[in-house]
């Protein structure tokens, strides 16, 4: 995986090689991932992928026996968008979210893959709220300190 510099701007590269790679160290990287955090696979209902193309989706919907629905938000955003790199992990979210899948206390994997064949990963709770720092009575509003 990488980047070509073109006068036209950026034009990925993908080697062939990358589905099959996929397939074959996506499932340790996130059980490790996931076993950081005191989950297994099991514990994850919600799938946020990277869709950096038909073959990477399909080879991780068979390393983890997901069925193709479990994927929808990500085969969806690679039909409206193709792949823009790993931010596009995002739109999937994005759209995953305005569909209102996911109840409270769902947890869901975001993932996406990079150049150098890195592996971003991302724990998602649904509903979860993130605690609010209380600002010290002595700290002036951030409006007033411009």
């Amino acid at each position: 995986m990488g980047w070509e510099l073109r006068d036209s701007g950026l034009k990925i590269l993908l080697s062939k090689r990358v589905p099959k790679e996929i397939k074959a160290h996506a499932p340790a990287a996130i059980a490790s991932f996931l076993g950081r955090n005191g989950l297994g696979i099991e514990d994850i209902r919600h799938y946020l992928l990277h869709p950096g193309g038909r073959k990477i989706i399909d080879g991780f919907e068979a390393s983890f026996a997901l069925t193709r629905n479990e994927l929808g938000s990500t085969r969806s955003v690679l039909r409206k968008h193709g792949n823009l790199s790993s931010a596009t992990v995002l739109f999937v979210l994005d759209e995953h979210l305005r569909a209102g899948h996911g109840k409270r206390g769902d947890l869901g994997l975001l993932v996406a893959f990079g150049p150098g064949f890195g592996c971003e990963s991302l724990l998602l709770e649904w509903g979860a709220r993130a605690a609010r720092r209380e600002r010290p009575a002595t700290e002036a509003p951030v409006e007033a300190a411009l």
